[in-house]
């Protein structure tokens, strides 16, 4: 079977932001010759998707040990089940990041909105893994996200750089290209390793699960067949659940926004839920 090439609708992001005219021009003229697209699960519901997914992680580690405790089998069980089903959220979690990085016009806003986000979390998310108001076992996943949107924007920056010094544009496939990607991927993982980003249970590094799937989409956009078949298969390496996720992205419709993008409260809305989520599981650990 040949490659589907998948050309994602300018308004497909997490940014907040809108496309330029020229693209938003292109879209029109591909609508003009391809039939619209359905069914398949609208922006709107990937991100709902995630929501649900990373409510189980709340649930996991504060509300059902509070609930039940984990000294029984019952408490035990659906703290280590949610848990496991929390981990679904992470492909839908990096390709909306890789949809934001493609589709912003602002990367500087993107950055600022996601390290806001991420440092309003901090301690509730370590209130409801750890018990502990501050606690560097493990950060919470929002830093994999800003690494990520960081990791490629330095990219475009260097390449940019290089270009007008040089009057050369960067080929895809250089040499010069897969050295500096690769440079760039290890030192975005060393991050998220030596920061403890996303680590769950002292042991599964979903920060560095989270930026492979991100380079997977980020780099494999125009090849649906390609990019469903290698996240599926790396997510299955990453015990299991993360690649049902990823085979949930394959039922998605790429022209389906499902809120209008001219309103900044829906959009902005999504930031907010995450913490709601993990505010009301502090208040399980709490009291």
């Amino acid at each position: 079977m040949g490659e589907k090439n998948q050309h994602y609708a300018p308004e497909i992001h997490s940014a907040s932001t809108s496309a330029s005219p020229s693209t938003h021009a292109a879209t029109d003229a591909r609508s003009a010759d391809q039939p619209v697209q359905q069914r398949g699960l609208s922006v709107a519901g990937i991100k709902t998707t995630a929501l649900v997914f990373t409510f189980f992680s709340v649930l996991a580690t504060a509300i059902f040990p509070t609930l039940f405790g984990i000294e029984n089998m019952v408490g035990l069980t659906l703290a280590v089940v949610s848990e496991v089903l929390s981990w679904l959220a992470v492909p839908l979690i990096a390709w909306l990041t890789v949809q934001g990085i493609k589709h912003t016009r602002h990367m500087n806003g993107y950055l600022a909105r996601v390290f806001v986000l991420a440092l309003l979390s901090e301690v509730p998310y370590d209130m409801v893994t750890t018990g502990k108001a501050w606690d560097f076992s493990s950060q919470n996943p929002v830093w994999a996200v800003f690494i990520i949107i960081f990791t490629f924007s330095v990219r475009g920056e260097i390449m940019k750089n290089i270009s007008a010094k040089t009057g050369k544009v960067f080929s895809k496939h250089s040499r010069n290209t897969l050295v500096l990607d690769t440079v760039i991927f290890v030192l975005a993982a060393m991050w998220m390793l030596m920061l403890r980003v996303g680590i769950r249970q002292q042991l599964v590094p979903l920060g560095l699960i989270m930026l492979v799937f991100a380079y997977i989409y980020y780099f494999l956009g125009l090849k649906e067949n390609t990019m469903m078949l290698l996240s599926g298969i790396f997510g299955a390496m990453c015990v299991i659940t993360p690649g049902i996720g990823a085979v949930v992205l394959h039922y998605r419709n790429d022209y389906k926004m499902g809120y209008s993008r001219d309103n900044r409260v829906v959009q902005l809305g999504w930031y907010g839920a995450y913490l709601l989520i993990l505010v009301f599981g502090t208040l399980f650990v709490v009291f």
